[in-house]
């Protein structure tokens, strides 16, 4: 227990989170009900690290939410945070791309950009990079910089305020990787970085779509038992139709699984739930702008 405690503690400090700052700790297991608990770090104590543990051993996983929310907070919703945030980070998944960690230390050469302030192996393979900034900025501007970064790197990963991310000193409870603790890899810098040093990376181009017919090219996903579904819009469908037949059917996906298939019929690597609703609107009702212009500005907002 005091090992787990002392991990996570140091974790959070080497993130900058202070002991007044408030965390979402989510506990996750398949097919059952998660835990969601607020949590100040300056309250971490040993009972609370006993039921972290305990639940740890009866397979759920343990995950904290990046970046902390505001004082009472009753819900993990981007209401409850902050609109300026500091931190940044992206989900290393060596299973989907082969050698993405020496993929990513090339990624910083190439972009002249900083060490991260902590990495941490969330399984074998897998990694979580943190950067703390020297000062707050609107989330939308951090957003747009991870979403250039996940594109260059083809990460499938969101960046919304409300992000979890597997916490370090418990085991990771992934398909196959029961026995496998989420550690500290490596802390690489030691105070927070400057946004400026980020500056190379708005070369990186948000790509456009270029399906020549978005409205007839939604395309056949697979969900988790491998089976095929397909969702096409007929002139016959309105707005409510598309929308409730989307969202039923997308509801058992996670957040990231949604942004893949519908990043495939956009042909970005990453899009929001807000875009996504919204494209599915202009999808369904064919009105000017039409999908594709709608599309089009959509992205060229990121």
């Amino acid at each position: 227990m005091e090992k787990s405690k002392e991990i996570l503690l140091e974790h959070f400090k080497k993130i900058f989170l202070k002991k007044d700052d408030t965390v979402a700790f989510v506990l996750l297991k398949k097919d059952n009900k998660p835990f969601q608990i607020f949590k100040k770090i300056g309250d971490i104590d040993d009972s609370f690290i006993e039921f972290l543990e305990k639940n740890n051993n009866n397979g759920y996983s343990i995950h904290g939410s990046v970046n902390p929310l505001l004082p009472n907070p009753t819900k993990r919703t981007k209401d409850f945070y902050s609109e300026n945030q500091r931190r940044l980070w992206l989900d290393l998944d060596n299973k989907k791309n082969n050698y993405i960690l020496l993929k990513f230390k090339q990624f910083l050469i190439d972009f002249n950009l900083p060490k991260p302030n902590q990495i941490t192996q969330s399984s074998e393979g897998n990694y979580h990079i943190y950067w703390v900034l020297d000062k707050e900025y609107n989330f939308e501007i951090l957003s747009k910089m991870m979403l250039r970064m996940n594109i260059f790197l083809k990460l499938d990963h969101t960046q919304d305020i409300t992000r979890l991310l597997r916490l370090p000193g418990f085991y990771s409870k992934k398909p196959g990787k029961n026995d496998f603790v989420c550690c500290p890899f490596k802390s690489l810098n030691k105070l927070p970085v400057n946004i400026n040093s980020f500056a190379k990376i708005d070369n990186i181009k948000i790509q456009a779509p270029n399906n020549e017919n978005i409205k007839s090219n939604i395309m056949a996903f697979s969900d988790e038992k491998g089976e095929l579904w397909n969702f096409k819009v007929n002139s016959k469908q309105t707005t409510r139709d598309i929308y409730n037949i989307s969202t039923k059917r997308l509801k058992s996906k996670s957040l990231s699984e949604i942004d893949l298939s519908f990043a495939k019929i956009l042909d970005i690597n990453n899009v929001s739930m807000e875009i996504i609703k919204t494209l599915l609107i202009s999808l369904a009702t064919g009105r000017k702008p039409n999908p594709e212009y709608y599309a089009q500005k959509t992205i060229e907002k990121l």
